[in-house]
């Protein structure tokens, strides 16, 4: 097996909520409501008395507004630990990437055309009347004119010679453009036979190919744990085989914000059900955001089998074989990852009937044995 290390990106913790009000009775004031992370209320003032912005509608509003920002703080930093499932990647089918090799064609030179209009008899007429009026313009001017022959003798062969130029120029013209044609439509070819054969090897799981994208996956998963991702791929089978390690466990916010009767915020810790649900979830989530990811390294990759660890190889958790085409169907926003998982054939402890869903540390034998009814 080949490893990765991907170091955590962990959100921003919850900071103070605080809104500013104004008041113009009984008289002129305004103030800042700020309410810590730990659930302390705070009022500063100016021009006004503390009682008096108290019994003001513009206080009990922004009293209102610091506590639901702290409500949706808490709620928002909790889904990040426990919604990650919800940045998946959409997870195509092969034909949809074969389909796109297919319609993939190499760009075309756009060749300019020549805009200089080739000259007629008519205009090459009129240039030369506008000539002799200059040349004779003095004897014009006193009332005279200039030989009109002089124009229709000279009008053919001067014709001749300015359309000759302009096919000399537009043939000048058009050995250029055919000189950029040939070297462009050379260089939009190489572009796209390497193309298509980066795109060929990228759909049919040629290992360089899959290697490649596995290096660069570090760099695109964004995850709230420190992670060591174990893989090993075999393009025959369309089997990748991957083992998760979240290096420091599952550390999940242990706090959570709940309204009071009395309108206030609460902070407390959350009570040990919830820490259960929110570990469960979060590891789950986690290791359904990580799947999409490692379905992008390559379409060839039907069959995806996991095994997630708390800390080491001696702590496992859950065993999942996950398939392309039935995957490839979730809708992150509106998925329960929990049931979604109980779908596929995998190793997972069941606390008693009523009591909540958990992951918990098997044996090594025991993982071990559970994986083998599967895979055998």
């Amino acid at each position: 097996m080949q490893d990765l290390h991907i170091s955590a990106t962990l959100p921003s913790p919850v900071v103070a909520c605080k809104q500013k009000f104004k008041v113009a009775y009984p008289k002129y004031g305004s103030g800042t409501v700020e309410l810590s992370p730990y659930g302390d209320y705070d009022l500063s003032t100016y021009g006004i008395t503390d009682g008096s912005a108290r019994r003001t509608q513009e206080y009990k509003d922004a009293y209102n507004k610091v506590t639901e920002d702290m409500l949706h703080a808490y709620e928002a930093e909790n889904k990040r630990y426990t919604c990650i499932h919800r940045e998946m990647d959409n997870v195509l089918s092969m034909n949809d990437f074969q389909q796109e090799l297919m319609n993939l064609a190499p760009q075309k030179y756009e060749r300019a055309s020549f805009r200089l209009p080739k000259p007629t008899q008519s205009q090459v007429e009129e240039d030369l009347r506008h000539e002799m009026v200059s040349i004779h313009f003095d004897q014009i001017a006193r009332g005279g004119s200039y030989d009109q022959s002089l124009v229709k003798n000279d009008l053919n062969a001067l014709t001749e010679n300015r359309q000759n130029a302009w096919q000399e120029a537009c043939d000048l013209f058009n050995q250029i453009e055919d000189a950029k044609e040939d070297r462009a439509n050379a260089r939009y070819l190489a572009e796209y036979q390497a193309l298509f054969r980066q795109k060929k090897a990228f759909i049919e799981g040629e290992e360089e190919a899959v290697t490649k994208h596995m290096r660069e996956l570090a760099a695109n998963i964004q995850i709230p744990y420190n992670l060591t991702l174990s893989w090993n791929y075999n393009k025959t089978s369309q089997l990748m085989s991957v083992s998760l390690i979240m290096e420091d466990g599952i550390s999940i916010p242990t706090s959570k914000a709940s309204m009071l009767a009395s309108g206030k915020i609460s902070v407390k810790n959350k009570p040990a059900k919830e820490l259960i649900w929110d570990k469960t979830h979060s590891a789950i989530s986690f290791l359904y955001y990580v799947s999409s990811k490692l379905y992008g390294v390559s379409p060839n990759i039907h069959y995806l089998r996991i095994s997630l660890y708390d800390r080491d190889r001696q702590s496992p958790l859950l065993w999942v074989e996950f398939d392309r085409t039935k995957f490839s169907q979730i809708r992150p926003r509106t998925i329960d990852v929990v049931t979604d998982i109980l779908g596929y054939p995998l190793v997972l402890d069941l606390k008693e009937k009523g009591r909540p869903l958990e992951l918990v540390v098997m044996t090594v034998t025991a993982f071990e044995q559970g994986i083998e009814r599967f895979v055998r």
